[in-house]
């Protein structure tokens, strides 16, 4: 299991929790299929994030590329999950990875002791909660667990970074993720440079496509 497998693994379980939510709302074999498959995807992104964050050889392109994908999808998230063009009271979740991006840059840089590093990331959760980020302020705390926890055994930081999630949202499923964790290995995987883009282009084409079956069908 190396980083490509976790990628495609995070990008099917988000795609499944988008179908069930906007095709299927309502539906209580729906809402179970979204609080286990689904809630895998999000942790997934978040160790991705503090492992591109270790390993990229830009974090300035790293960052841009996520503000592009963030800035691009946003319309579209809109319009598919709130049926409006623009909805202030929740962003979509790149901008969350985006934030915690620069989170990890500055928890890099600055004293590494405790209190200031839990300050540093408490301020940002606030930052989270007040720009209505997917997530909010538990997203954050995700990140900056795995972050805080990266010379772990990977299942055993995904299993304390999944307990933010379980107390905010009650979303026990988020816990499945450790599976894939558990058989990672510090691996890339074999990928070219346009599928590394190709990542990239999933989050708002998916996005795009179910809110042109949800308009047309």
């Amino acid at each position: 299991m190396n980083r490509l497998y976790l990628k495609i693994i995070a990008c099917v379980t988000m795609l499944i929790d988008h179908i069930c939510y906007v095709f299927f709302e309502g539906s209580a074999a729906a809402s179970i299929v979204r609080l286990t498959i689904g809630r895998v995807a999000f942790p997934l992104f978040a160790f991705m994030i503090v492992r591109g964050f270790i390993y990229t050889r830009s974090r300035l392109k790293y960052a841009r590329n996520k503000l592009i994908t963030a800035l691009a999808s946003e319309l579209i998230y809109d319009s598919l999950f709130y049926r409006r063009l623009f909805y202030w009271q929740n962003q979509n979740i790149i901008f969350l990875l985006l934030l915690g991006l620069v989170m990890l840059c500055i928890l890099e840089k600055l004293d590494r002791r405790l209190p200031v590093q839990l300050l540093v990331t408490a301020g940002f959760g606030a930052a989270a909660y007040f720009l209505k980020l997917d997530y909010s302020f538990w997203g954050i705390l995700v990140i900056a667990v795995f972050y805080y926890t990266r010379n772990m055994p990977f299942y055993q930081s995904g299993l304390i970074a999944c307990l933010p999630l379980a107390a905010g949202y009650g979303t026990v499923g988020a816990f499945l993720s450790v599976i894939p964790l558990y058989a990672y290995k510090e691996t890339r995987g074999r990928f070219r440079t346009a599928g590394k883009y190709a990542f990239y282009l999933f989050y708002p084409v998916h996005l795009a496509v179910l809110l042109l079956i949800r308009t047309f069908l």
